[in-house]
């Protein structure tokens, strides 16, 4: 019988296993979170600067670093986990989708 030189299982399915791996997954989490609350509990509180909802700036902000260092640590750290994969296709796909909405005349 062959011998199982792996480590016990897949490196997809575990947590994040770099420093930047977990940081981009909480990177990801903290405007998902911010987003349901706002949109349902926090609904009454906005945070205006002039015409610029704060909140909303944040949030984007925070998942653009979170697409820049999930990309850094699946490229350069080798990273493989689950949860640093969706904190950079998502956002990737979000931002996609706002650039080709700013592109295409008539909307």
């Amino acid at each position: 019988m062959p011998e199982n030189t792996s480590s016990g299982g897949s490196r997809f399915i575990a947590l994040p296993s770099t420093s930047l791996g977990r940081v981009s997954a909480v990177l990801f989490l903290v405007p998902v979170v911010l987003i349901v609350l706002t949109s349902t509990v926090l609904d009454r509180l906005s945070l205006q600067l002039g015409n610029l909802n704060v909140f909303g700036a944040l949030n984007f902000l925070m998942l653009l670093a979170a697409l820049v260092t999930g990309a850094v640590a699946l490229i350069r750290n080798h990273e493989r986990s689950w949860a640093v994969w969706v904190a950079t296709v998502l956002p990737a796909v979000v931002l996609g989708a706002e650039v080709i909405s700013l592109l295409v005349p008539g909307n």
